[in-house]
């Protein structure tokens, strides 16, 4: 498998061929969403973007790195709707805005099993230190972390509720757990299980145990 690491640096270093780069990105995010990592070929991506197979892999390397990096793309775009702020490492007034964020996107993965099926391989594959989505995958997860921690103070202030430290974190953690676990779930079941639907469930549950809500206030939170 290629370095992603040492060949997102060498093309970081090209600024040239990044809007080729993302057109590529954007057909890949498209096959492999429909067509799942195994059924989507180079070929299939190559014809939408009027390149050849050597074209596409001049720019990635391998199937598999450009596989990772649509899944790193995909979770770029997915936060290109976030207010502004946002998108530059800030965070809304509004807390709730970050959880609805979440539920938006478990729809959005609704209708790309594909890129969910590789996401949830490489996530599990970067647990190998030499895996080439390790580093991807560390930081993803802390960055998520920091990130609902922050929403989750937030929404306790804006309630008037005093909720600890280890609650907030152990809420953050419980929340990207269960989102994962329904992911997996969603994809070997898909009939049995509303990916959105049950994440927002989900969602709603945890976040009414630590801001120590009753059953309207839950219900009405997101």
């Amino acid at each position: 498998m290629c370095d992603a690491r040492k060949w997102w640096r060498n093309m970081a270093e090209r600024p040239e061929t990044q809007e080729k780069r993302k057109v590529i990105l954007r057909a890949a995010t498209e096959v492999f969403g429909e067509k799942g990592a195994t059924k989507g070929t180079l070929e299939d991506i190559a014809e939408k973007v009027g390149m050849t197979r050597a074209g596409v892999l001049h720019h990635f390397g391998s199937k598999d790195n450009l596989l990772l990096q649509t899944v790193i793309y995909r979770d770029s775009v997915d936060l290109e709707d976030y207010p502004e702020d946002m998108a530059r490492g800030g965070m809304p007034e509004d807390g709730a805005i970050t959880f609805r964020h979440l539920i938006k996107t478990a729809k959005a993965n609704e209708a790309r099993p594909g890129l969910v099926k590789a996401f949830i391989a490489f996530c599990a594959d970067s647990i190998r230190e030499d895996s080439p989505a390790y580093d991807y995958f560390v930081s993803r997860y802390r960055n998520l972390r920091r990130m609902l921690e922050k929403a989750l103070r937030i929404m306790a202030d804006e309630l008037g509720k005093s909720v600890d430290d280890a609650t907030i974190c152990n809420t953050a953690m419980s929340i990207l757990a269960v989102m994962d676990g329904l992911q997996i779930q969603w994809m070997l079941d898909p009939d049995a299980i509303g990916l959105a639907e049950e994440t927002e469930r989900a969602i709603k549950l945890m976040l009414a145990g630590a801001l120590d809500l009753n059953d309207e206030e839950r219900d009405a939170i997101l």
